[in-house]
């Protein structure tokens, strides 16, 4: 569904991706991301979409290639021509890892942590691009909620 911010309307968007819920949405102002979420009763999605906003059509990525497991409750956020995404889970496992999707090659990359302490297993957490950086904070993690504030990757 999307929503006319200037006629506070809901709509039917074309068809896109299955139903699922506990993603996180990244934006460059044109166009949206969403990658996985919770599908079906325990099932952690790892499929990646693309919304044009300024025509309501999905498309579906192939990210046949490496790409994060399969996970919900991630963190991502859009910086500098890539989506950057963080932690999540699924149905066994927190995840601690980072990846960055690059659009002009549509490929991802694993991060490797340098310069610091790699950030704890996080989910339900917030990213977000400031200054050239992105901050990473609140969210769960396997010993309980955390107040978590720092940066998480600076490009």
């Amino acid at each position: 569904m999307g929503l006319d911010l200037s006629s506070l309307r809901w709509s039917l968007l074309p068809e896109g991706p299955s139903a699922r819920h506990d993603i996180s949405a990244a934006t460059d102002g044109e166009r949206l991301w969403i990658f996985g979420g919770a599908g079906a009763f325990l099932q952690s999605l790892e499929d990646l979409w693309e919304l044009d906003l300024a025509t309501d059509r999905w498309r579906a990525i192939d990210t046949a290639e490496a790409h994060p497991s399969a996970r919900t409750s991630y963190a991502t956020a859009y910086l500098d021509g890539s989506i950057w995404l963080h932690g999540g889970h699924d149905a066994i496992t927190a995840f601690h890892d980072s990846w960055r999707f690059d659009l002009a090659t549509e490929r991802w990359v694993q991060l490797t942590v340098s310069g610091g302490t790699a950030a704890a297993a996080h989910y339900a957490h917030t990213l977000d691009p400031v200054c050239g950086a992105l901050l990473m904070t609140g969210g769960d993690n396997p010993v309980g909620i955390t107040g978590a504030f720092g940066v998480l990757v600076t490009p």
